[in-house]
């Protein structure tokens, strides 16, 4: 009897349809779905292929990394929530990154590209690059940085994940300042191809964005024009598929600080304006590269802790990172403050509690997608 329980058994799991794991996969929360890849070879295919509709929109969460307790979280944020977020799943890094000073440079389809900082004895330090699949652990380590001569930030290097639809394929680029030459030298490295960096050209500025972001298959950087000295700040643009670099338009402003950042669907980039009574203009950008602006908005004035120690840039960065379905616009301050945008009555409402300091700050990242194919894989263009 015991026998032929098992054959039964085995029978049935035999017999489950792909419709019925696809109902079963929409009511597993992403964080379980590596143990599901276990069950069986049609649960995992469809699992590397996202071929369900997960419990949670994928384009309503962010990756949030706080500093500087370094976690890395998956995150909703919504004004129905208390303080604007709910945390659904903490990363666990690989135990190589866990006492290490990291930050995130940008991410894409899933991937993040990493920079750890290393301290050695004589106070040297040196910065490692790194591509890491967080749903794996799986990480790609690149060699230690060498140059002498180090950029504005104090790096050797600013970088950018990217990747070209076309051809499948993964590049990472990055850009040194060379002060002889009053230039910006642009190198890329392409995933599956030969393991060394290639120069692609070089930019007549230097690069003031912390590092590149990623966007519909291109790369993009803010640099200041250094000849002639009086021009304004350029937004340059590098080609995933054929690597080639383009300086694109940038809005008419008064002066100010410049982010940049992917949200609804679109690049947008922030100006900060003002010394005391701060304003944010926030740009979107349209299919030709031009630029429409979406909205101001002034600093609160009920805001009480407006800077962090840790947070390089005080107040001066604005991020957008949710439309909400009444209109309204989260927006993150400084890493430390969600304020939610009205464009009704063209004022900001603080979500987090004004009257506590902050301890920590948050870097936020779109999630466009998971991929819970093996890194190899996935950066061999296989997935």
């Amino acid at each position: 009897m015991e026998k032929k329980w098992k054959s039964e058994i085995s029978n049935m799991n035999a017999e489950l349809t792909a419709d019925i794991i696809r109902v079963i996969l929409s009511k597993v929360l992403f964080f379980n779905l590596p143990s599901c890849r276990l069950v069986s070879k049609a649960w995992n295919n469809l699992i590397l292929n996202c071929k369900f509709d997960p419990p949670i929109l994928i384009s309503n969460l962010l990756f949030a990394y706080d500093c500087p307790s370094r976690n890395l979280c998956c995150v909703e944020f919504d004004p129905k929530y208390l303080e604007g977020m709910s945390s659904f799943v903490q990363f666990s890094f690989h135990p190589k990154f866990s006492s290490s000073s990291m930050s995130i440079i940008n991410s894409c389809n899933g991937l993040l590209s990493l920079l750890i900082l290393k301290r050695r004895p004589e106070s040297h330090i040196s910065y490692v690059l790194y591509i890491l699949n967080p749903m794996t652990n799986e990480y790609f380590k690149f060699p230690a940085e060498k140059l002498k001569t180090r950029c504005c930030c104090g790096r050797l290097y600013s970088y950018g994940l990217g990747f070209s639809p076309k051809t499948n394929q993964y590049k990472i680029a990055r850009t040194s300042f060379l002060q002889d030459e009053s230039a910006t030298f642009v190198e890329i490295f392409a995933f599956g191809t030969t393991r060394e960096w290639t120069p692609v050209g070089v930019l007549p500025s230097l690069v003031i964005e912390d590092h590149g972001v990623y966007f519909n298959g291109g790369l993009y950087w803010i640099g200041d024009e250094l000849q002639p000295r009086d021009s304004t700040n350029a937004i340059y643009r590098l080609d995933i598929e054929n690597e080639k670099l383009e300086k694109i338009s940038c809005p008419q402003y008064g002066g100010g600080y410049f982010f940049v950042g992917v949200f609804d669907g679109t690049l947008y980039l922030t100006i900060c304006t003002g010394t005391v009574d701060k304003k944010y203009q926030v740009w979107k950008m349209k299919e030709n590269f031009s630029w429409i602006k979406a909205f101001v908005l002034s600093r609160p004035e009920n805001l009480r802790y407006p800077e962090h120690p840790h947070q390089p840039w005080g107040v001066s960065q604005l991020q957008p990172i949710k439309a909400c379905e009444d209109g309204k616009i989260l927006c993150l301050l400084a890493g430390l403050h969600l304020i939610l945008y009205d464009p009704k009555t063209k004022r900001g409402e603080i979500l987090t509690n004004p009257d506590v300091e902050i301890e920590k700050h948050m870097h936020v990242h779109q999630i466009d997608s998971f991929n819970f194919n093996s890194l190899p894989n996935i950066l061999a263009g296989k997935s």
